[in-house]
């Protein structure tokens, strides 16, 4: 998995984690302060990072072997979005909301 990390200064890297999940990852990407969510975008939608998952905070994707088989939230209203290329050099995403579990 190959993810789009910043530090507090808002400077972005590529960094290769979790090697065993054939995707992407963009995280944090409701913070509107940061420049992830536009940037990880445009990665996926220029092949620079296969197609992966985006997600929000305090949400958390439950993966069964390779297979996304769960999307789970700690806040309410959360959402992670699966990103892929469009083939014109752009990108299309898909909503997943979270399930809420904390009760």
């Amino acid at each position: 998995m190959r993810s789009l990390l910043g530090d507090c200064s808002g400077v972005l890297n590529l960094t290769s984690r979790l090697d065993f999940l054939p995707f992407s990852n963009g995280v944090h990407d409701d913070l509107d302060e940061q420049p992830r969510r536009t940037r990880y975008r445009e990665l996926v939608g220029r092949g620079e990072l296969p197609p992966g998952h985006a997600t929000e905070d305090g949400v958390a994707l439950h993966y069964v072997g390779t297979r996304l088989h769960d999307v789970l939230g700690v806040l309410p209203d959360r959402n992670a979005w699966f990103v892929e290329p469009d083939g014109a050099g752009h990108y299309r995403e898909k909503v997943l909301p979270a399930r809420y579990w904390i009760s």
